[in-house]
């Protein structure tokens, strides 16, 4: 016999074993952690909801994933068996708790890939999967994150929109600034209003650029976004300056020694900056953790920096109005790059698509 019950949070059909009584378990689509009932609740669809549609099977979570019967955390659904919420612990000034290294980092012998008590950018209700790297094909990436394009393609490009406003937004008013400096015989102090708008149009850009691959995150997680979320990166940009400053002296040089070591490094530490950006490490772990990522996916991320290349440049071809097609598929694609890659989402194929829509899913048995 098997008890079956919907999920307390997306109302998803669900079916465990009956020894799973009375334990938590986690909802295979929405991640949301729930007790188990002792029997089978009879309970009719949702409105709306399809008739006929067949549970949902958690006993066959893949091996990577928190064990679904894992104890109620701090933050998940129905708040049944945790421990009352705490008041969040003082920042440091890197946007990470106190006792942690100097850049933001895990303290002592904190493992650096286990799922973390609270998520900041996750709403209540969802629990961020450990850190597990695995191998993943590059034609997995992109089916997954062509169909988050898809079903998302309003939202991503109203942000791409406001991303490059922005740009121009600054950059203009300098340039103008400078060019009437020049005109007046003020060449130095052109040039130094100059110097100034770049600093302020990159550390813009780099901003808003947070928010987008935070938007793309919770897309791909499926999880909901809305436009504010573009303006929610700020505790995350001081760390993402530290982790440039870290990294810009060895790419420059390896971009300088005919170009092949700089792809090179690239392709080994490009998972740092998701990992900040997702609040999953501080600065100088987030290399150590991104080496570990890309071990096993060299040829997948060489393929998707090919495929980026190629997107952008269809994007150009297009009148440049292609780039607000091109630029959310790309930001999406490398997102669930780094999700997949990290164990935090499970490739299943062709079939994995179905995640984003009401169908539901069938787990391989563990």
């Amino acid at each position: 016999m098997a008890i079956e019950f919907r999920c307390s949070q997306c109302s998803q059909l669900l079916r465990v074993p009956d020894d799973s009584a009375g334990k938590n378990a986690r909802c295979p689509k929405c991640q949301a952690l729930m007790l188990v009932p002792t029997t089978s609740v009879a309970e009719p669809p949702p409105v709306g909801a399809g008739a006929g549609a067949a549970p949902q099977e958690m006993g066959g979570m893949p091996p990577a994933a928190s064990d679904p019967f894992a104890p109620l955390v701090v933050g998940g659904a129905g708040g049944t068996g945790g421990a009352p919420p705490s008041a969040p612990p003082p920042k440091h000034p890197f946007g990470e708790a106190p006792g942690s290294s100097p850049f933001g980092g895990p303290a002592g012998n904190i493992n650096p890939y286990a799922s973390p008590a609270s998520a900041g950018m996750l709403p209540i209700g969802y629990q961020m999967m450990p850190i597990n790297p695995r191998p993943v094909a590059a034609d997995a990436v992109f089916n997954y994150a062509w169909e988050i394009w898809k079903n998302n393609l309003g939202l991503l490009i109203g942000i791409t929109v406001l991303f490059i406003a922005g740009n121009y937004a600054i950059a203009i008013p300098f340039a103008v600034a400078q060019a009437v400096l020049e005109q007046q015989g003020e060449k130095e102090m052109g040039i130094a209003v100059y110097v100034l708008g770049q600093v302020i149009n990159n550390v813009v850009q780099m901003y808003l650029n947070i928010g987008i691959v935070q938007i793309a995150l919770k897309l791909a997680r499926r999880q909901p976004a809305s436009f504010a979320d573009l303006f929610g990166g700020l505790p995350r940009l001081l760390p993402l300056i530290g982790m440039y400053l870290i990294a810009a002296l060895p790419l420059l040089f390896g971009f300088l020694l005919l170009i092949v070591p700089g792809v090179l490094l690239m392709l080994a530490f490009w998972p740092a900056y998701y990992l900040i950006v997702d609040g999953r490490a501080g600065v100088i772990e987030s290399f150590s953790i991104a080496r570990r990522i890309t071990e096993g996916n060299w040829g997948s991320a060489f393929v998707l920096y090919i495929m980026t290349i190629g997107i952008t440049l269809l994007g150009c071809a297009a009148v440049c109005v292609g780039l607000l097609f091109a630029l959310p598929l790309v930001s999406v694609m490398w997102a669930t790059a780094y999700l997949m890659m990290s164990g935090q989402l499970m490739p299943y194929g062709p079939g994995h698509a179905e995640l984003l829509g009401s169908k539901p899913v069938s787990y391989p048995a563990a």
